[in-house]
């Protein structure tokens, strides 16, 4: 199979491909993911008084991984010519209610995305999660969602279901990260230890977790 690299030589970048990213928002002001994102669409769910600007850094962290500019500086997402959609579901203090998450999954649909990553999850099932997960792929959409970083058997939730695709993480000598659930029901894995990426205010840092393993596959 070929490399990141050798993929974007060849064009394949993502081009046409909308992404939407539900998680803290988006810092649209960095060099990085001005550029890709979405000129319609982009939404908060959490009563942010920032709207669905990242002030907490995990979405912008994923976004990056995801689909950051070709630009000459900071870093190159998996899919730099992908368009990326903000859907702020996790608040400021990067905590979100069911109601939040589920709104934004079914926004995400309805906006056209074609892949919707969600690098969050928790231990118990939703039903209004669960249905608009069935709501997104019903809509044709691929909804990539983090297994888990408790290292135990079972994935989180909506992880855990079924429509979902599940993702794992691994090192850099691709075996599984210590933290990342692992069991039959992941369908993938990928780099999920020390990426680096893009924050807030135009920084860049390193983070670990099976967050930054979806936003790869979601590339």
């Amino acid at each position: 199979p070929l490399g990141l690299a050798e993929l974007h030589a060849k064009g394949i970048t993502g081009a046409g491909c909308v992404i939407a990213i539900c998680d803290t928002g988006i810092d649209y002001r960095h060099p990085d993911l001005g550029p890709q994102m979405a000129q319609v669409g982009n939404k908060d769910f959490t009563g942010s008084s920032s709207g669905f600007l990242d002030r907490q850094g995990h979405g912008s962290h994923v976004a990056g991984i995801a689909a950051a500019a070709f630009n000459g500086s900071g870093i190159i997402g998996a899919a730099p010519g992908a368009e990326l959609l903000a859907i702020k579901v996790l608040n400021d203090q990067g905590s979100g209610a069911s109601s939040w998450i589920a709104a934004g999954i079914r926004h995400a649909a309805d906006q056209g995305a074609d892949i919707i990553s969600l690098s969050l999850g928790g231990p118990q099932p939703d039903p209004q999660t669960r249905a608009a997960v069935q709501y997104a792929a019903s809509k044709g959409c691929w909804i990539v969602i983090a297994a888990g970083n408790d290292g135990g058997p079972a994935n989180s939730y909506p992880g855990h279901y079924p429509e979902s695709i599940a993702v794992a993480a691994v090192g850099k000598e691709l075996t599984r990260a210590s933290f990342s659930t692992i069991n039959i029901e992941n369908d993938i894995a990928a780099p999920g230890v020390s990426i680096w990426s893009t924050l807030p205010d135009g920084r860049y840092g390193s983070m670990s977790g099976t967050s930054m393993a979806t936003p790869y596959l979601a590339g």
